[in-house]
């Protein structure tokens, strides 16, 4: 059985982990720095406004899923802002992705937000508009 709970600063090492293997499935364009990631989550735990949850089976973290609330005055509410969502493979299809979405969804209307807008690889768009989400803005990206 697993236990969807939020993380502590102890699970940052083999969150990490998770980080890595979720960078290289989405083949970044950059050099994934996870000493820096670390650094980054490290200090966004401190915040009342920032969460990330895990899902653990036998007292082994198989996913995680993150997110902050902020306000955002170009739109006049308060919002909230996917980061992260991985699942190790052997673990997808079961109910661990569920969970841990229904957790941040949880967290999200409990604090009254209206709405959660996410960054998503292209290849990740039909699962989130499998799971309600719409294309809302676009990224422009120019190399230099």
């Amino acid at each position: 059985m697993e236990t969807i709970r939020l993380a502590r600063k102890d699970d940052i090492e083999e969150i990490s982990k998770l980080w890595v293997q979720m960078a290289v499935e989405a083949r970044t364009e950059s050099n994934p720095d996870v000493g820096v990631w670390k650094q980054i989550i490290n200090s966004f735990m401190d915040l009342p406004t920032y969460y990330l949850f895990v899902s653990e089976k036998n007292n082994e973290i198989v996913g995680f899923i993150d997110g902050m609330i902020f306000a955002d005055p170009l739109i006049g509410r308060t919002n909230g802002l996917g980061q992260h969502f991985y699942i190790k493979p052997e673990h997808r299809g079961s109910d661990v992705s569920k969970k841990l979405y229904g957790k941040i969804i949880e967290v999200a209307k409990s604090n009254g937000l209206k709405s959660i807008e996410l960054f998503c690889f292209p290849e990740m768009k039909t699962f989130w508009e499998h799971h309600g989400f719409r294309e809302s803005k676009l990224i422009m990206k120019k190399d230099i």
